[in-house]
């Protein structure tokens, strides 16, 4: 039987644990589970070649990085190695009473590499020296490679916290994937809280200019 762990937001669990963990008031920004990962299984005869392409975030977990984030989308292509670059275009908007103060593009630039070989879809994200990230461990949980992708990350704090993300990706900008709900039951198998999900806006996004064509003026 699978452990449950309760999830809430993390202003609740900083309220709670801030003291005794000193846990830093950015965590406000992201969902914390109580208790060890949750660990989904990854796609079974992950194929990487199929999965290259442009994605689209639709649906993802509040996070710091992807804070104000819109217009997200994901160009994955082949280094020839093994391995997939990863480039990240997005909007940053702030609004303030509904209306928009600023907006500005955000450029990302990561490689994602196998975590083993036995395992494909378990995928360590690097991102590059610049950016100042440490890296990022994620699953990708389930794919059909046309339409839809599921992906998965938990980073244990402690053993008794720890912080999870994840993303429903399309490969058309703001279409919902059919099977969303199923998408979903994966997570929840193993006591994921998916009410988290926020919608990744799309709406007024230029995507006509190819992902990894895009530079930030």
């Amino acid at each position: 039987m699978t452990r449950r762990t309760r999830v809430m937001p993390g202003c609740q669990v900083f309220l709670i644990f801030a003291f005794f963990l000193s846990v830093d008031i950015s965590l406000c920004d992201v969902v914390i589970g109580v208790g060890p990962c949750p660990t989904p299984d990854p796609k079974q005869d992950f194929n990487r070649t199929e999965f290259l392409g442009d994605w689209y975030e639709y649906e993802r977990f509040p996070n710091k990085a992807e804070k104000h984030l819109v217009c997200v989308g994901n160009a994955f292509t082949d280094t020839g190695d093994e391995k997939m670059h990863l480039i990240q275009s997005a909007m940053r908007e702030v609004r303030e009473f509904g209306e928009v103060v600023f907006r500005y593009p955000v450029i990302t630039s990561a490689t994602a590499s196998p975590l083993n070989e036995e395992e494909p879809a378990r995928l360590r994200i690097s991102y590059t020296p610049a950016l100042e990230r440490p890296p990022l461990d994620l699953y990708v949980v389930e794919t059909d490679y046309t339409v839809y992708a599921l992906l998965f990350s938990c980073t244990e704090i402690s053993e008794f916290i720890n912080i999870q993300r994840a993303w429903i990706l399309t490969r058309i900008a703001g279409m919902p994937p059919l099977n969303i709900l199923a998408l979903k039951s994966y997570l929840v198998r193993y006591a994921v809280e998916v009410k988290y999900f926020q919608s990744s806006h799309q709406e007024y996004c230029r995507h006509d200019v190819p992902m990894n064509m895009k530079l930030v003026r």
